[in-house]
């Protein structure tokens, strides 16, 4: 392991930056550093970072893991609403059915159904 780059990276956290990224990065320390501790996450989950190595980032830059969680993307901070049969509803999520987004679709097929009978 590189005791550069893990002073670099206790820095740059100091600095008050989130967690480097390797891609859509803002700078290239960033990016080194983003494609430095990635790697090291990478190690680890295949469990070839040794003992000594995960003490030494869990001391010195505690949550490195962990990093940025997807919802911090600065895009992913943002709601975008639509509008949809004349009424504003949120936009389609690959979650939700798009009859789940709007409302006027679940009225007309209760409606629907009791004007069959």
């Amino acid at each position: 392991m590189s005791h550069e780059r893990l002073a670099q990276l206790v820095e740059f956290r100091h600095e008050g930056n989130d967690w480097p990224r390797h891609h859509d990065y803002a700078s290239d320390e960033e990016h080194t550093l983003g494609v430095w501790i990635h790697t090291q996450r990478y190690k680890h989950r295949r469990g070839d970072l040794g003992m000594a190595r995960i003490k030494l980032l869990d001391a010195a830059v505690p949550g490195w893991q962990t990093g940025r969680t997807r919802a911090a993307h600065p895009a992913g901070d943002r709601i975008r609403v639509v509008p949809i049969g004349g009424r504003w509803s949120p936009p389609h999520s690959s979650k939700l059915s798009p009859l789940a987004c709007n409302p006027s679709h679940r009225r007309s097929a209760r409606s629907g159904d009791r004007g069959l009978s």
